[in-house]
């Protein structure tokens, strides 16, 4: 939320932010109370504590004159986090309640329609008076790769080998350092985000740095960020991250991204799938929202009993695999809404197989399944005698 105050303060827009008391000054509280601010952010935590001072604030007629709007962002949350991770989620309605004849704006760019029936039932909206605006959620400018473990021969302290693509991205932290493209690499648990940011900075020794000879935490090439990390460091890490800091990779739980517009991360990870496909899809966004080429990479570890993945998206990612089928518009088809209009056609124009070192033709271009059924990647492993 800190980061998207500041920048909407940056656009012009006065914009409060509800924290925990701690953390507000007398000038933030003031400035929300007395109606000096036209949008504020906050946490379902926060507005709706039994006893809290902003959930009397709303009740406050002189304060709830002022309200315009109800906006629920990342609306898929409200479902996917109400069962039992916020649980405080399932009773956001409660602000319906208190702020009754206030307009209602619900977003999310992944909202699939058994997630979006769950949410209008939970905020009690009739969908019949809702109108959708909706668009194609594909983002065609990242590359979907798929990458599966490799069991070691020998006894291990790790059951299976080191990626390539994670040997290949600490070459280039260790050869470009600061100029290193940005990465993001998604954990699902915060004890495998610890682990796996450990890993890196060892092997890094003192490449890990931006400065010879400085090992401070504002130098770091590589971080890690989870939601039990203190605020100073979530916002180092923030600051490190976006412009032109030095931070190049962020390791971490599903808590960093929410909410954080970087447009120049290049690479996103998944260390194991998400816990459904939206959630991927909306993970993969965070990938260069500038537009510019960029590439998410799932690594495909083995199930495991603690770890809740939606049935449904092991499934497709795994049929992706052995049918070769386009991963993209198998999770376009698993997202599409009716007011989307006609679902795309699948990528199916092919070249010529002339492309020299590197294709760029729409399957090449699209997903590793759909690369892989190009001519020209064939061609080239006859040429190299593959």
């Amino acid at each position: 939320m800190r980061h998207q105050r500041d920048e909407l303060c940056k656009k012009g827009i006065p914009t409060g932010c509800i924290l925990p008391a701690e953390e507000m000054t007398a000038e933030e509280r003031q400035a929300i109370v007395n109606g000096k601010v036209s949008v504020v952010l906050t946490s379902p935590e926060a507005v709706l504590s039994l006893h809290g001072e902003w959930r009397a604030l709303m009740r406050r007629e002189s304060f709830r004159r002022h309200i315009c709007l109800l906006a629920f962002d990342e609306a898929h949350c409200i479902c996917n986090w109400g069962e039992d991770f916020r649980p405080i989620y399932s009773h956001v309605a409660e602000l319906r309640s208190i702020l009754s004849s206030v307009p209602v704006l619900v977003m999310s760019a992944t909202l699939p329609t058994n997630v979006r029936d769950s949410v209008f039932k939970t905020l009690h909206l009739d969908p019949s008076e809702v109108t959708s605006v909706c668009k194609n959620p594909d983002r065609p400018n990242i590359f979907l790769n798929r990458a599966n473990p490799v069991k070691k021969d020998k006894e291990s302290l790790h059951e299976i080998e080191e990626p390539q693509w994670l040997l290949d991205y600490i070459n280039e932290l260790r050869r470009e350092g600061c100029k290193a493209r940005k990465a993001i690499i998604y954990c699902r648990y915060i004890n495998t985000t610890s682990r796996l940011w450990g890993y890196i900075m060892h092997a890094l020794q003192d490449k890990a740095w931006s400065e010879p000879g400085s090992k401070k935490p504002a130098h770091r090439l590589v971080d890690m960020f989870h939601s039990s990390l203190d605020i100073n460091s979530q916002a180092r890490i923030l600051r490190g991250f976006s412009g032109d800091g030095v931070l190049r990779c962020v390791v971490s739980t599903i808590a960093f991204g929410m909410g954080i517009d970087i447009a120049d991360i290049r690479l996103v990870y998944h260390w194991g799938l998400s816990k459904s496909a939206y959630e991927y899809w909306q993970e993969v966004g965070r990938c260069s929202r500038d537009g510019k080429p960029g590439e998410a990479t799932l690594f495909l570890l083995p199930a495991r009993g603690h770890v809740q993945v939606d049935v449904d998206f092991r499934e497709m990612m795994t049929e992706c695999e052995k049918e070769n089928k386009c991963i993209r518009q198998c999770i376009l088809d698993n997202l599409w809404l009716p007011e989307m209009g006609p679902k795309p056609i699948p990528r199916s124009t092919l070249c010529a197989a002339h492309c020299g070192k590197e294709c760029l033709c729409e399957r090449c271009t699209c997903c590793i399944e759909c690369k892989s059924s190009c001519p020209c990647v064939r061609t080239s492993d006859e040429d190299s005698g593959l």
